[in-house]
């Protein structure tokens, strides 16, 4: 075992490849790396959801804002975290009344909305409405399932990337710290939880890394296609294994 976490050396290393892959993805795209992330290790190890990949998300998208901070939208994000704040709280109620395999159903019907959102094409106007709307669903499926892209994507997706890609990690840091808090409040983020993100960090880190050579070369409609034909099957075997546990 490795920092007394219950996971094998194997187990961290497995883990740690799936961040690497998935935080290329999300640092060059912007969006993408949970859908990759959280089928896979909801599967796998349910232990790493939400605390520890809600603290490598934060991690990764501080790091974005970091080295992209002047293309920041703040301006239009005051409305979407009022709505992420109700959202985050009511995630917070609901992880009280839920089982483990309600859990995993859960996790698996949100990554199925999340993809169907993206295969859509849809985008909505930024506007008072929308905005609170979109925060609060981001607030709970990040809080949820470490799944806060899909809602705040279809307001930005018609913006160009360089302000779509550090707005929307923005947006996912101040919303991680929100969460993390919420689970500390619930019990649900201690030194176990916090050991478990930090044995995969590394992953995440050297994902990140690799993620600044392919910015502006993976906007490629096949392998978007890939990333979210994969994570709705993901969904779907999480549904399956809820219901027949």
């Amino acid at each position: 075992m490795i920092m007394d976490i219950g996971i094998s050396m194997t187990g961290i290393f497995i883990s740690a490849l799936v961040m690497f892959v998935a935080m290329t993805v999300q640092g060059s795209l912007g969006i993408g790396g949970a859908l990759i992330a959280v089928p896979i290790l909801v599967f796998l190890y349910p232990e790493f959801l939400p605390a520890p990949l809600i603290i490598n998300g934060a991690v990764i998208t501080l790091a974005v804002m970091i080295r992209e901070r002047q293309n920041i939208d703040w301006s239009k994000m005051r409305l979407i975290l009022v709505g992420a704040l109700f959202g985050i709280s009511c995630a917070g109620i609901v992880f009280g009344k839920v089982s483990s395999n309600t859990y995993a159903i859960l996790i698996g019907v949100m990554v199925v909305i999340a993809t169907a959102m993206c295969m859509r094409g849809w985008s909505i106007p930024i506007s008072r409405k929308n905005s609170l709307a979109a925060g609060t669903l981001c607030g709970f499926m990040h809080a949820t399932a470490s799944l806060p892209g899909p809602p705040i994507m279809l307001l930005y997706r018609n913006e160009p990337a360089k302000i779509f890609r550090p707005t929307l990690a923005a947006y996912f840091f101040v919303t991680s710290i929100m969460s993390l808090v919420m689970l500390f409040y619930l019990g649900r983020l201690g030194n176990h939880e916090v050991q478990l993100g930090l044995a995969i960090l590394p992953g995440s880190i050297l994902g990140y890394a690799l993620s600044t050579a392919f910015i502006g070369h993976l906007q490629n409609r096949s392998l978007n296609t890939f990333i979210l034909v994969f994570a709705a099957a993901g969904g779907c075997l999480l549904i399956l294994k809820g219901i027949t546990s």
